[in-house]
């Protein structure tokens, strides 16, 4: 399954070029519910919840067969890291 989740974050990531791809023309063309995707940044949305479940995939495998307390022990620092990683240093500010 995580595969399939594998190639949908690729098939995003390629789509969201938008019209300048054959396989975006194709599909927007031939494939009603892709008009909903007008906007190619719409594919962006859809990487991160593709994103999301990939990361739960690798929590998962990092936890298996680990006690409780290993396991509780690694979301916290992989969720530690990720909120220093958000909360970097600011970036510039525009117009000051």
């Amino acid at each position: 399954m995580a595969a399939a989740y594998g190639v949908a974050a690729i098939l995003n990531v390629y789509l969201s070029r938008g019209a300048n791809t054959a396989p975006f023309r194709w599909l927007f063309t031939h494939v009603a519910p892709m008009r909903a995707f007008r906007v190619p940044a719409r594919f962006g949305m859809l990487l991160g919840l593709v994103l999301s479940v990939l990361s739960g995939y690798a929590v998962a495998r990092l936890t298996r067969g680990r006690s409780r307390a290993i396991t509780t022990l690694i979301v916290a620092w992989r969720t530690r890291a990720i909120g220093v990683r958000l909360a970097g240093p600011p970036g510039p500010r525009c117009g000051v």
